[in-house]
């Protein structure tokens, strides 16, 4: 599993066995470029359905990063300001959220690995009260 903590001082994303034999920070403030120069806190954290990486939101924007460690991306490119948890598609390729664009929050879908503009999913505007979430089938 993947949660947050503050254990150390500062937010922190960690990884934990299901059996609670280890756990381990995988994301640190570091880890985010411009991270000192502006307010950092993660609001949610995402763990993909083939345990290989984790979609985090920061203030304003999506991110992913390897289980095994090492720097975050942004999983999309452009201004759009992504606002709730992601939700990871069943085959791991994809996360669905929230974002705000044209001021009304859409859901939003983005294709992980691309740096592609999200994809906002037609006549969702202001239509969807809380954070979307994959169905089983994908969906």
């Amino acid at each position: 599993m993947a949660f947050i903590t503050d254990r150390s001082g500062e937010p922190e994303i960690w990884v934990r066995s299901l059996g609670g034999g280890w756990e381990r920070p995988i994301l640190r403030k570091h880890d985010f470029p411009n991270a000192s120069q502006q307010p950092f806190d993660f609001f949610n954290v995402a763990l993909s359905p083939d345990g290989e990486r984790v979609a985090c939101n920061l203030p304003g924007k999506q991110w992913v990063a390897p289980v095994s460690g090492g720097r975050a991306s942004p999983a999309t490119v452009g201004d759009d300001v992504a606002t709730a948890v992601p939700s990871w598609s069943p085959d791991s390729s994809s996360i669905t959220y929230l974002a705000f664009s044209g001021g009304s929050p859409h859901v939003a879908v983005a294709r992980i690995g691309n740096q592609e503009p999200h994809f906002l999913v037609p006549g969702t505007a202001g239509q969807c009260a809380s954070a979307p979430v994959w169905s089983p089938d994908g969906h």
